[in-house]
């Protein structure tokens, strides 16, 4: 038996996927790409997955990212059209487009909710970060624009229950953003990265954080109290490196088996585990536990996400240029 089996292949797409993702408990996954569609899959009564695609006349270029709510009624997409749609179920169980967030000056790279669902994170091309806040259905307000990057800002990822945003850029560093009554600074720079850094994803308890980058090494960064204050900082406690050939551009941590994915230009999924017998508080230590070659056939796998759902916590989600979403089941 392969440690990572392929369970099915979701079609839908005629060109690149950048992305897809699960809902928050793994009954929906949703995914985007260069066609300016937008796929949302949902299993029939046969168990078989079947999709259906949102109004392809809203964004007028490729798709880039797509995030669910925590409570799963809407949906956010962001474009290379500098937009980002924000679509609500309807009574039918569909998801039909309500709102658009226009701002940026260039294509968004990224969108993500808050585990309140209360903000909205966009980052883009235009080296800015912006924060909105859910005022109603289908209002949303710009509550701060960050502007500390020097570069193109490839990904938002927020803490799992705080109200803590992380960017990753192509200046090569990640910033960590807090909010002092609405007011939102950069509270931290983790530097180490030597390229870009394209994707960033916390650990269930929110302490640790890795990323993954054009250096082809993925980096775990620990949060630590600073003594007499409230403050924390962030420091790198392990550098893996040597398992991809080429730029990772996804990296997911489970929050049900706390296993971590990896995936990118090498056509390789990896997937690690923290070896706790040889992990100290300020240095821990990973080990390789599964690959697989040419996920997506020779092409690059640009995002890997574990599953939401509790039942089947196994299960990993991957999106390549091969045009497809697959489903892949591992075994341990």
């Amino acid at each position: 038996m392969e440690k990572i089996e392929l369970v099915t292949v979701l079609k839908g797409h005629n060109d690149k996927v950048w992305q897809a993702k699960w809902n928050s408990n793994g009954s929906l996954i949703c995914s985007c790409g260069a066609d300016k569609k937008i796929c949302v899959y949902s299993k029939d009564n046969n168990g078989q997955w079947k999709y259906d695609t949102l109004d392809e006349e809203v964004h007028s270029r490729t798709v880039r990212s797509v995030a669910f709510s925590p409570d799963n009624n809407f949906i956010a997409s962001s474009s290379f059209d500098s937009t980002t749609a924000i679509w609500m179920k309807n009574d039918e169980n569909a998801y039909e487009y309500i709102a658009s967030l226009e701002g940026h000056e260039n294509e968004v790279k990224s969108v993500a909710w808050s585990a309140s669902g209360s903000l909205v994170a966009t980052c883009s091309r235009d080296k800015s970060v912006w924060i909105w806040e859910v005022e109603g259905d289908d209002d949303f307000e710009c509550l701060s624009v960050l502007q500390e990057h020097t570069q193109d800002v490839k990904m938002v990822a927020w803490h799992p229950f705080d109200e803590i945003l992380v960017s990753a850029s192509y200046d090569d560093t990640i910033r960590v953003w807090k909010d002092n009554e609405d007011d939102w600074y950069c509270a931290d720079t983790l530097e180490g990265h030597i390229s870009t850094v394209w994707a960033v994803d916390f650990n269930a308890t929110g302490d640790l954080l890795a990323s993954v980058s054009d250096d082809m090494t993925i980096r775990i960064w620990k949060c630590f109290k600073v003594e007499g204050t409230t403050e924390s900082k962030w420091k790198s406690v392990a550098v893996l490196k040597g398992y991809h050939t080429r730029p990772i551009y996804s990296v997911s941590w489970s929050k049900l088996n706390n296993k971590l994915a990896t995936c990118g230009g090498d056509n390789y999924i990896r997937i690690f585990e923290l070896d706790e017998e040889n992990s100290k508080e300020d240095q821990l230590s990973f080990k390789l536990i599964a690959s697989k070659q040419n996920g997506h056939s020779e092409s690059d796998i640009n995002s890997v996400m574990w599953s939401t759902d509790k039942e089947n916590p196994d299960l990993l989600l991957t999106a390549g240029d091969d045009n497809n979403v697959k489903l892949w089941k591992v075994n341990f």
